[in-house]
């Protein structure tokens, strides 16, 4: 990202906040491997491969597709018109439509989520996973 070679980036939206304002951090899991979540998707500027970033992109948005990552990860599909399992639809904290969307989605701020991530991962770890 940072020498201009990748047209299409997909990365957490907080990573994508650090690196734009110089600061980039990697999430590493517990094995030191990269971790990655989409959360965010953009073309780089002045890229010279704009037309594959938009394929890849349009794939990546295609309904099917957000299905199949839907179910895999379980969770909720970015785009409206993305048919799941009735299994994962009905999951806790999946949403389908707009209406749930709007009322049940828990929306964090970008700085507060940015500045505090490290500190939930923490708690989390100590409190949750071991």
């Amino acid at each position: 990202m940072q020498n201009g070679e990748a047209p299409v980036q997909v990365m957490l939206s907080m990573n994508a906040y650090y690196i734009e304002a110089g600061r980039e951090r990697e999430a590493r899991d517990a094995e030191g491997r990269r971790r990655a979540r989409i959360d965010t998707i953009g073309i780089m500027k002045g890229t010279k491969k704009a037309e594959l970033a938009y394929k890849f992109i349009n794939t990546l948005l295609d309904p099917a597709i957000q299905s199949q990552i839907a179910t895999l990860k379980k969770g909720s599909p970015v785009v409206l018109n993305a048919k799941l399992d009735p299994a994962v639809a009905k999951l806790p904290g999946v949403f389908t439509t707009a209406e749930q969307w709007d009322k049940e989605a828990l929306v964090i701020d970008h700085k507060l989520r940015a500045e505090k991530t490290g500190e939930w991962r923490k708690w989390f770890t100590e409190n949750v996973i071991n």
